[in-house]
């Protein structure tokens, strides 16, 4: 009996992968690949929803503290116009007032404010005189005076009444003259539309 060649044993022994392992190993490793894939995915549009929220929140507080702060000072003058109080406009999605800025002395500024497709905008005039009425706004009175430009708070606002009125004795009106404060309910999701919702409450009126 004819002994085998040690060329031919070698390569017996060196024999690679056959085809059908090679494939069930590629399909192993693409299933692998493709699961590390979904959960970095994932991971990643949680930390995006995560960031957008901590935003929406963000500008929300700050928006609604300022205007709680704009509300505290709501400002009437015995220059104004017969019949014109503080309060200049009041719906459930439209608030306009007066309040002074921070200069001394100071100048008196109509603030309004609006909810527009989702967001709540901010928009004022200021007068060009200060320390005491009438207030204008160059020749103008301030009381008809064109408001600036409207600039967006706060987006993505969930609710669809914002301002809710009240009078002195807790009971809500609908007669400017009557409202003593101001309840401003402003519901906000993340920018990206994911998410829950946060809701802030600011109850704010003139102090005097």
């Amino acid at each position: 009996m004819s002994a085998t060649h040690p060329l031919t044993r070698l390569r017996r022994e060196e024999g690679g992968f056959l085809l059908v392992e090679l494939l069930t190993t590629i399909a192993v490793f693409g299933i692998f690949i493709g699961s590390v894939s979904l959960i970095f995915s994932g991971a990643l549009r949680s930390s995006s929803q995560s960031s957008d929220q901590a935003i929406a929140q963000s500008e929300a507080r700050a928006a609604i503290d300022a205007l709680g702060a704009e509300l505290r000072q709501g400002y009437s003058d015995s220059t104004f116009p017969s019949g014109q109080i503080w309060l200049k406009t009041m719906t459930g999605t439209t608030l306009t007032f007066y309040t002074p800025d921070r200069s001394s002395p100071f100048h008196l500024r109509e603030v309004s404010y609006q909810l527009s497709s989702g967001k709540l905008q901010r928009a004022f005039v200021t007068s060009t005189n200060a320390g005491a009425g009438p207030w204008v706004v160059g020749g103008t009175s301030l009381q008809t005076a064109t408001l600036g430009a409207w600039s967006t708070q706060v987006g993505s606002v969930t609710n669809s009444t914002l301002f809710t009125y009240y009078d002195s004795s807790g009971v809500v009106t609908a007669t400017a003259a009557n409202v003593a404060r101001v309840v401003v309910t402003l519901a906000v999701g993340p920018t990206g539309g994911q998410g829950k919702s946060t809701t802030y409450v600011v109850s704010a009126g003139p102090r005097t």
